[in-house]
């Protein structure tokens, strides 16, 4: 039910910024926010794990709304780019770029590992870069209450290849044919590792982070490119593009992809902590995880 409401509102919505879409973005938002309060306990208790004993409840509540209805939009966004990609591809107009010598540079030494995270319309990152002309593929997982293989089907048709995630090693291998053929591959480190992964605090609790960027780079020498998308006012937005991280050398695999991921997750945390009302504190990342005091 809430996923045909959502569709009916990216078909007869406006555009990607418009009023209308706002508006409904802020009430979902707001429902989402008082129609759980064991939930909002929760989240209220990660962000001051996450931000410091020095972020007061108010503060906190402020960027938990915020957080709600940025998720909001961001959902009804991907749908637009699903039902209606001409009116989506408008909201690229107000996009600025930085740092998009890092990624000439990482591409002129070789393939590209673009690691990224779910901040603000997260969507956008990929979008550009296939609107630019780089052949770009990026992981997605198939999300509950979506018709199977409608967001793989839709990117498709925007000029991303998607492939969903089902088993690592069948993922690794499409992945590394990807980066063989001079593809970018952006994947999204914050997304929850089914299967193994690096135990690590992240954002003060303990959970499994994703190793599957380090152990490509590992295995072809492309550079890590950490590359996200920021929301700015009035719908327009931004795609931060850091300098490259070449893979570490260590004679120690093992090693060298544990190194690799943790400063790759150092670098998505930060991000979180400076956009913090862009991120889905919401999402279900750390199940039954343990507190893990950072500061």
């Amino acid at each position: 039910m809430v996923f045909n409401a959502l569709a009916l509102l990216a078909r007869c919505g406006g555009g990607a910024s418009s009023r209308r879409i706002r508006c409904a973005s802020w009430l979902a938002g707001h429902g989402a926010l008082l129609a759980r309060p064991d939930l909002l306990g929760r989240d209220l208790r990660n962000l001051a794990i996450a931000l410091g004993p020095c972020s007061g409840v108010a503060t906190r509540l402020n960027i938990l709304r915020i957080s709600l209805v940025t998720s909001a939009r961001s959902a009804i966004r991907v749908l637009i780019c699903v039902m209606r990609p001409t009116a989506y591809r408008c909201s690229l107009n107000d996009l600025t770029v930085t740092g998009r010598e890092h990624l000439e540079e990482s591409l002129a030494a070789g393939g590209v590992v673009a690691v990224s995270a779910h901040l603000g319309d997260f969507a956008r990152t990929v979008l550009w870069l296939a609107h630019a002309g780089y052949p770009v593929t990026m992981t997605i997982r198939e999300a509950k209450h979506v018709p199977p293989g409608l967001y793989r089907d839709a990117f498709t048709a925007l000029g991303v290849e998607a492939v969903v995630v089902d088993s690592d090693r069948q993922t690794t291998q499409t992945l590394l044919r990807a980066l063989k053929a001079g593809r970018i591959v952006v994947i999204y480190l914050d997304q929850d590792a089914k299967q193994g992964g690096l135990e690590m605090t992240f954002l003060g609790k303990r959970t499994p982070i994703p190793t599957g960027p380090a152990v490509l780079a590992q295995r072809t020498g492309a550079t890590l490119l950490p590359m996200f998308s920021i929301d700015q006012q009035g719908g327009a937005g931004r795609v931060d593009i850091l300098p490259g991280l070449r893979p570490t050398m260590d004679p120690n695999r093992t090693a060298a992809i544990s190194a690799d991921t943790q400063r790759l997750a150092a670098i998505v945390e930060s991000y979180i902590r400076r956009y913090p009302q862009q991120w889905g504190w919401r999402y279900r990342r750390w199940r039954n995880r343990p507190l893990v005091p950072s500061r």
